[in-house]
């Protein structure tokens, strides 16, 4: 149980980093 809440948690980090990726990048494109 505990495990998979820190897989869900983890996901939700991910998202949240390729999100801001994705803003930098089009940042620095324009």
């Amino acid at each position: 149980m505990q495990s998979t809440i820190f897989n869900i948690y983890i996901s939700l980090n991910d998202i949240d980093f390729f999100e801001w990726k994705g803003k930098r990048q089009t940042d620095l494109c324009s």
